[in-house]
C-alpha cells in the first residue's frame, strides 16, 4: 500500500506556502494535531491486540488506547465478543473462583421435578453470553466478571494517533487534508491574517474532510443491493 509520512506533508506544506524550513516545528505541531482528530473520525485507526488477564481478572489498557470497538476472546478464526456491563465493582478485586457449576445445579434443581422433568414458566432467558467487561479509565484498567475463565481477550480498539507507525505514515487520501489544516492553522495564530483568511481557509479544511471521508467510507452498490435484499426470504407456497 502507497503511504504518505508527515514529514512530506509538512515540507509539501512549507512549499507551498514560501516558507524557510524554519517553520518546520511549528507546522509539524498543527500536522500531528490533525493526525489525532483524523484517527478519531475519518481514518478510523482500530488496533487489535491479545492482552493476558491478571489475578483479579484485569488488564492493562495500551499506552495509546483511546476508545474501545470490541472485547472477546478467540474461537477458531472468529472473535466471540463480551457485553459491556456497569453494574460491575470500580474497587479493585481480589482473585475469586466461579461457582458456575453450583449455580447450574440450582437451577436444574427449581425448574425440574422429582421425576427430572421440565416444570415451565422459566422466563426472561436469552442466548447472549451472560460474561461482561468494564473499562475502567481511572485505573487504566479492564475488569472481567468472575465467571470469565479464559487466560487472554482480544481488544480491538481506536488509538490516537501518537505511535510511531500512525504518526509517519499516512493514508494518501488524507495528506491534502493535512496540508489544509496547517494553511488554517498558520493563518488563525498569525496577526498578517485577518478573521476572513482564517475563516476561507476552515471552510477549505472542512471541504477535504468531507472528501476525505466520501473516500473513506466502505460502502459500494453491491453492499447497498444485499442490505436491501436481506429483507426478503423465499417461502414455501402452498
Amino acid at each position: 500500500m502507497q503511504v504518505q509520512t508527515i514529514d512530506n506533508i509538512v515540507k509539501s506544506a512549507l512549499f507551498t506556502c514560501g516558507k524557510s524550513i524554519h517553520y518546520y516545528i511549528q507546522f509539524l505541531h498543527y500536522a500531528l494535531r490533525c493526525v489525532q482528530d483524523l484517527h478519531f473520525d475519518c481514518l478510523k485507526n482500530v488496533k487489535s491486540v491479545e492482552l493476558t488477564l491478571a489475578s483479579d481478572n484485569t488488564v492493562t489498557l495500551p499506552t495509546d488506547f483511546v476508545d474501545w470497538c470490541k472485547v472477546g476472546f478467540a474461537t477458531d478464526q472468529y472473535i466471540t465478543v463480551l457485553g459491556q456491563n456497569d453494574s460491575l465493582s470500580r474497587l479493585e478485586q481480589t482473585a475469586t473462583t466461579s461457582d458456575d457449576a453450583q449455580d447450574l445445579t440450582t437451577f436444574f434443581y427449581n425448574v425440574t421435578n422429582q421425576y427430572g422433568e421440565h416444570k415451565g414458566q422459566v422466563y426472561g432467558i436469552g442466548n447472549d453470553n451472560p460474561i461482561s467487561f468494564k473499562v475502567l479509565p481511572e485505573r487504566n484498567k479492564i475488569q472481567l466478571d468472575s465467571r470469565f475463565t479464559k487466560d487472554t481477550i482480544i481488544l480491538e480498539y481506536i488509538t490516537d494517533g501518537t505511535t510511531t507507525s500512525t504518526t509517519t505514515l499516512i493514508h494518501p487520501y488524507a495528506a491534502q487534508t493535512i496540508e489544509d489544516y496547517i494553511f488554517w492553522k498558520y493563518k488563525a495564530n498569525n496577526r498578517k491574517y485577518n478573521r476572513f483568511d482564517s475563516r476561507i481557509a476552515r471552510e477549505e479544511y472542512y471541504d477535504q474532510v468531507r472528501r476525505l471521508r466520501a473516500r473513506m467510507n466502505p460502502m459500494t452498490v453491491t453492499d447497498i443491493v444485499r442490505s436491501l435484499r436481506s429483507g426478503f426470504k423465499m417461502s414455501i407456497k402452498p
